[in-house]
């Protein structure tokens, strides 16, 4: 595999060993499972589904606790966002800001990372692509995917969202919770379905499946912690490749932010980066967790195959030919083992017309011509698919009486320039 070249930094005694990957595998969140724990006991399993369906649609500042807790249940209940809601002690407000100043000044290209890095990397692993596959929620998945994990994204990198009270930190806070409901209905006895009718929900679909123990607990903390590097330091190759041009004390600035999500998220400190954060030691974390996870899966393929589907969905019909756009962007930000596990292909042909192509596109008319004349080929496609996304997102309701995706205006007009 091409990876990059970061020298790596001396280190004492390696706390990273496989024992201690294997136990993480085997390891939920303490603090959030053993709230769900207590909604079950007191509840049953019916109010650990209504908190997930609950999390799934809401986007107030606190989801709706279930109906007539016990005083033992929204004790649990109130702790839990009130303990999670503190950043650790060794949060820096200043390099904070300033990694939300890197995501302002470059998220507009994250929206293209995410869906041609971030999430095909994870599909490209044995494990997501086959626990996606038992849930049997994979077209659904994929458009949710984008939706969430983007809004998610925004809310905590756009400013003042890890602050407290901030909207990162409550995103943080539901998708932990969120994650510890999953863990306990996807370990609930299969339900048996009535006259095999597809499942209604996505609780549902986690409690008629079976979970393998080869897997480990589902969600574990390794696990998690590849989705903070998925969002850190994927992102930041992923610019790199792009020709962004961040410097050391950018990149450890975006990755202390997302140190500090992970942290509220519920992973395990031994999983998160050392201060200062850098390139070198996020690198020497993704090699030790991914490249062992990658497998060619049927259920991988699909998801990737339904992620274009759907990323090509938000070019309009007046650029059909541009079609191609999200599959180059991915065979260019992946390496090629991972492009090829994925089935995902751009013949020369398709790379050869894209350049004129995508330089006769109004929608880069905001930059300077000279710009558009030296940028390189896949920043300027990311550029160009940023604001078809974002378009696209901003256009559409969400489903299941949810606001409509949200850009703040700061972002959107001032430093995005989505108005013109």
């Amino acid at each position: 595999m091409n990876r990059l070249q970061l020298r790596r930094p001396a280190m004492g005694k390696d706390k990273w060993t496989p024992g201690f990957f294997n136990r993480m595998r085997q390891t939920g969140d303490r603090l959030a499972d053993q709230t769900i724990q207590v909604l079950f006991q007191e509840h049953g399993v019916d109010a650990v589904s209504h908190v997930l369906e609950g999390l799934i649609v809401n986007d107030q500042p606190l989801p709706a606790k279930p109906p007539r807790l016990s005083s033992r249940a929204d004790k649990a209940w109130r702790d839990y966002f009130t303990h999670s809601a503190s950043l650790p002690n060794w949060a820096r407000p200043a390099l904070i800001e300033k990694g939300e100043q890197v995501y302002m000044a470059h998220g507009m290209m994250g929206f293209s990372i995410l869906g041609c890095a971030s999430l095909p990397e994870a599909y490209a692993t044995d494990y997501a692509a086959k626990v996606l596959g038992i849930t049997q929620q994979l077209e659904r998945h994929v458009r949710r995917r984008i939706y969430e994990t983007t809004q998610f994204v925004i809310d905590v990198m756009s400013g003042g969202g890890l602050k407290p009270r901030g909207k990162g930190i409550r995103a943080a806070q539901k998708v932990r919770l969120m994650h510890a409901a999953i863990r306990h209905l996807i370990r609930t006895a299969p339900r048996a379905p009535a006259a095999d009718a597809p499942p209604r929900t996505f609780s549902e679909a986690l409690l008629r499946s079976r979970w393998p123990k080869k897997y480990g607990m589902p969600i574990h903390q390794v696990a998690m912690s590849m989705a903070v590097l998925s969002f850190s330091y994927i992102v930041l190759r992923s610019l790199r490749k792009l020709g962004a041009g961040l410097s050391s004390e950018e990149e450890t600035a975006y990755l202390h932010c997302w140190n500090v999500v992970g942290y509220v998220m519920g992973v395990d400190p031994d999983l998160l980066l050392s201060r200062p954060e850098s390139m070198e030691q996020a690198q020497r974390l993704y090699e030790l967790v991914w490249p062992s996870s990658i497998a060619q899966t049927s259920e991988g393929k699909l998801l990737e195959k339904t992620l274009l589907n759907y990323l090509e969905g938000f070019i309009p019909i007046t650029a059909f030919f541009l079609r191609p756009v999200p599959r180059m962007l991915t065979r260019e930000l992946l390496d090629e083992t991972t492009a090829d596990l994925l089935g995902v292909k751009l013949c020369w042909i398709e790379r050869v017309l894209l350049w004129p192509l995508l330089k006769m596109q109004h929608d880069l008319y905001h930059l300077e011509q000279k710009a558009v004349e030296d940028m390189p080929l896949p920043r300027l496609a990311a550029e160009w698919f940023f604001r078809q996304m974002a378009k696209g997102l901003l256009g559409l309701e969400r489903g299941d009486g949810r606001p409509p995706f949200n850009i703040p205006t700061h972002l959107a007009r001032r430093k995005w320039r989505l108005n013109r």
